[in-house]
């Protein structure tokens, strides 16, 4: 694997657009209008507060401080392969909204191979927006 495959596994880079407060620009942009379409599509689909969220490719939270809002608390798990946008979907997106109470910092795990470290065996619904590689070898079987 090399880094130009995405500029998502370019740690400078994403380091780089953090620092500047870039980091919802970094994931595509449009944050409000993706976010709300990710979150009324899970809807439409059954995700009720009281269902368990995994976000695989979770960025820094363009649908998580949409779900973790609508979710019952510590409901939502995510996962991405840049740590720094975790950090900063955090500290910039889920602290600031006064969600901290709802989302333990530990349901944010930086995982690039597919293995979700951490996250319960037992999800009701997972989701991958613009996840930009998938292990060939990875089976997602959620129960």
């Amino acid at each position: 694997m090399t880094d130009d495959l995405s500029i998502y596994y370019n740690k400078a880079a994403v380091a780089e657009a953090v620092g500047r407060g870039d980091h919802r620009d970094f994931i595509g942009g449009m944050w409000d209008e993706i976010g709300k379409l990710q979150l009324d599509f899970l809807r439409s689909h059954g995700v009720n507060p009281d269902n368990t969220l995994l976000d695989i490719g979770c960025g820094s939270l363009r649908l998580g401080v949409l779900a973790v809002e609508f979710l019952a608390p510590e409901k939502y798990w995510g996962t991405d392969l840049a740590p720094a946008l975790l950090d900063a979907g955090y500290e910039r997106e889920i602290i600031p909204s006064g969600l901290s109470d709802k989302l333990p910092r530990s349901h944010l795990i930086a995982d690039g191979n597919f293995t979700f470290p951490g996250v319960p065996r037992r999800v009701d619904f997972a989701i991958a927006q613009s996840v930009s590689r998938i292990c060939r070898s990875t089976i997602f079987a959620f129960a």
